[in-house]
């Protein structure tokens, strides 16, 4: 007798949830977890979210680029940058433009502030935080995850809890900046690109593409992550892979950056131009002019601050970090140097760029912020 459609419908769906239940299960709990902060959020507004909702609610409501006359409503936060008589967000653009939509669809439907036709702050900032921050980093765990080829279930669902809920992506994943976003698109990228466990196979043209993508919108929501992107490009060209292959991934990269190229133009007069060029507070001012936009020679006292102080240190806040060396080498004895070299350089190189940052203690922030983007590069070896 011939099994029905209807039935082999539902044998699919169950064998899906059986041999999948290592993702949907902790992504549950994760998720819960992600939200309960939302919900008692302190209504202490953060400049660094400040001056990306409003640019997204600008956008979103016919302003423009120009965020005066939102912040008239919801308040000017300091990390602004003034030009020609306009005021602008000074932050990487990124995630102001994924909220724009979101605030023109969603934003109808959230109580408004009194007087106003714009949405009260706080709801908004607690919806464009879910869906733009909280659930995309829940993904990023199980992203990780498949970065292991040949683990068994066990320890992909145990590295996805680990990065989700015993890192400083847990803290990360409840505010409205662009740290956790940059880390998932990064990983994203890293996977696709460089292809952990599978390195002898290059990414086949979508991939490349696509990989991309996530590697250059990862710099439009969080400059420094160009560090990152640049290590991957290394390994690529060290991997000799081949030159179309390399193309699409180039293309990809330039799509994710013209965001960022259009809104530096439009608001700062040139491509190259960031809103740290024209940062409004003077004492970001002084910051942002020693070295190259604030970032220097590392020093010592700025290394251990953030690795290892109580105050900002990556490892004091999340201590099953300090695996990660370990775990690089029994990488390396395992599959060889060419999964763990970029690995170890982009970790290398991203904690020397924090540690030369001259304001390494970065302001309001948990643990080191600036290293958030390399949190999931930390954990693959654990």
């Amino acid at each position: 007798m011939s099994e029905s459609p209807s039935a082999k419908r539902l044998r699919r769906v169950t064998s899906l949830i059986r041999n999948r239940w290592w993702i949907g299960a902790p992504l549950l709990v994760i998720v819960a977890l992600y939200m309960l902060p939302l919900a008692g959020a302190p209504p202490a507004t953060n400049p660094n979210e400040v001056a990306r909702i409003e640019l997204g609610v600008a956008m979103a409501t016919g302003a423009g680029l120009d965020i005066g006359p939102v912040a008239l409503v919801y308040g000017l936060s300091e990390d602004v940058a003034r030009r020609s008589g306009r005021i602008y967000s000074d932050k990487a653009p990124g995630l102001s433009f994924l909220a724009a939509p979101v605030t023109l669809i969603l934003g109808p439907l959230l109580p408004p502030v009194p007087d106003t036709s714009l949405p009260a702050f706080w709801p908004l900032r607690h919806l464009l935080t879910l869906l733009l921050v909280a659930l995309p980093t829940a993904g990023l765990a199980f992203v990780i995850a498949n970065c292991l080829p040949g683990a068994d279930p066990h320890r992909r669902s145990g590295l996805a809890v680990i990065t989700a809920l015993a890192t400083p992506l847990w803290a990360y994943a409840t505010v409205f900046f662009g740290h956790a976003p940059a880390a998932v698109l990064v990983t994203v990228a890293w996977a696709l690109l460089l292809r952990p466990g599978a390195v002898e196979r290059p990414p086949n043209r979508l991939h490349a593409l696509l990989g991309g993508v996530a590697a250059g919108f990862a710099v439009t929501i969080e400059y420094p992550t160009a560090l990152l992107a640049a290590v991957i490009f290394g390994a690529l060209i060290a991997r000799r892979t081949p030159r179309p292959t390399l193309g699409w991934a180039a293309a990809g990269t330039i799509v994710g950056l013209l965001p960022a190229l259009s809104y530096h133009q439009l608001a700062f007069g040139a491509p190259w131009l960031t809103g740290y060029a024209f940062k409004a507070h003077s004492g970001f001012q002084a910051i942002h002019a020693r070295g190259v936009f604030g970032v220097s020679l590392p020093s010592l006292e700025a290394l251990w601050g953030v690795l290892f102080s109580a105050r900002r240190g990556i490892f004091y806040f999340s201590p099953i970090l300090l695996l990660a060396p370990l775990g690089l080498w029994q990488m390396f004895r395992r599959r060889g140097f060419r999964d763990v070299t970029p690995l170890a350089v982009a970790i290398t190189i991203y904690v020397l760029f924090a540690a030369g940052f001259v304001d390494w203690e970065a302001g309001w922030c948990a643990a080191a912020r600036h290293l958030v983007p390399i949190v999931p590069l930390l954990t693959i070896p654990v």
